[in-house]
């Protein structure tokens, strides 16, 4: 007796919904299931094009079954074919792409420009290192943009204005900017973002006006209201010039909902995290990476306590090192969290056992004013 094909009898709307959730190769082979998935596959309102699915040994790049070649026809078919009817949403459109073979500047302009012409809501994009391909400039005035994960990608605005007034969650990793003045203009295009991962940017590739220096986040035309949640690791910036909410002419303005920071300070200046501190009320975790050997907190008990050392549950401190300045900004954190429960110290690994030992002893003796605190080293 045959088993019963319960997954067939779902509503359509159900079937599309698991189908959107599965990489667009394994959504369009469902069309040989039977006449009732013939066509499904057409309305998934999704596209997810991997470059692992194409990765099988071909020694003959010009052959025609060659991956490259595979992988191209495959991604510019799905393409047409769900763009030919005028009423089918692209909603989601992730492409990952691990062989620099894979893809070219003009394929994924092509495709990106495409999508963005179907009300796209999230855009997902990972290529290789090294790739040198740019971020097709439709993406940055997309006005139904809500989500966008770029990796790897050039980011040249080349004098373009940014028009995101959608966009919630902004993750870039690994990104090249030609000038450090573009994730300025990136960032003032996004007014109400809710997410913002920024880690691994480079420098401009071809050494260019900035001298091959790090881009920077400073001079941010408006504040960030809705921030919530914000990363900005491996990234070469002076917590000095942090101005995630700048308003030109004034100082900064409060992060009303940013609950959870993350930073990677290269000069670290603790008495202007402390100042940062005080434009973020409702912060719950905080995670500094000193990655300077540079040091200056001097004068810390003169700085006015936050309104987030009220909140503040959890704080962690990598690349610890046992000098004045970070027992400083240790010691007013453990002394002015009320609520803290956790203190994360991770010493750097240039620090001996002797050194580790006594910067623990140093932090034993710091009387804490939450009797609830763990302190973890």
């Amino acid at each position: 007796m045959a088993e019963e094909d319960r997954i067939s009898g779902l509503p359509d709307q159900v079937l599309v919904d698991i189908l959107s959730r599965l990489p667009s190769t394994i959504v369009v082979h469902t069309r040989i299931l039977s006449n009732r998935w013939k066509n499904l596959w057409r309305s998934v309102p999704t596209v997810d094009i991997d470059s692992t699915f194409f990765n099988d040994a071909f020694p003959l790049i010009n052959h025609p079954n060659h991956p490259k070649h595979r992988f191209f026809q495959f991604a510019a078919s799905l393409i047409l074919a769900l763009t030919k009817d005028a009423k089918q949403a692209i909603l989601n459109f992730r492409l990952k792409c691990n062989n620099h073979y894979f893809c070219q500047c003009y394929d994924v302009k092509l495709w990106v420009d495409t999508i963005v012409r179907r009300s796209v809501e999230e855009i997902e994009i990972s290529l290789p290192p090294h790739t040198l391909i740019n971020l097709p400039l439709s993406v940055v005035t997309c006005q139904t943009l809500v989500v966008l994960k770029i990796e790897h990608l050039i980011v040249d605005l080349k004098g373009s204005v940014v028009q995101l007034p959608r966009l919630k969650t902004l993750h870039i990793d690994g990104a090249v900017l030609p000038k450090s003045l573009y994730l300025c203009l990136l960032l003032n295009g996004v007014p109400n973002l809710e997410d913002l991962k920024i880690k691994s940017l480079a420098p401009r590739y071809d050494g260019g006006d900035d001298g091959g220096s790090m881009p920077y986040v400073s001079g941010l035309s408006h504040s960030f209201p809705k921030l919530m949640r914000a990363d900005v690791s491996s990234v070469a910036i002076n917590i000095s010039d942090l101005r995630l909410s700048y308003v030109t002419g004034t100082s900064l303005t409060t992060f009303c909902n940013l609950i959870h920071m993350k930073l990677c300070m290269f000069d670290c200046k603790w008495g202007s995290l402390v100042r940062l501190l005080g434009f973020c009320p409702v912060l719950r975790i905080l995670h500094v990476d000193e990655a300077s050997d540079e040091r200056s907190a001097l004068g810390l008990k003169n700085e006015p306590v936050p309104d987030c050392m009220w909140r503040l549950r959890e704080c962690t401190i990598t690349n610890f090192r046992s000098v004045d300045a970070d027992l400083e900004f240790a010691t007013y954190i453990l002394q002015n969290a009320r609520v803290l429960l956790r203190m994360n110290i991770r010493s750097t690994s240039s620090l001996s056992q002797e050194e580790r030992m006594e910067l623990l002893q140093d932090l034993c003796m710091i009387p804490m004013i939450s009797r609830a605190c763990l302190v973890l080293f």
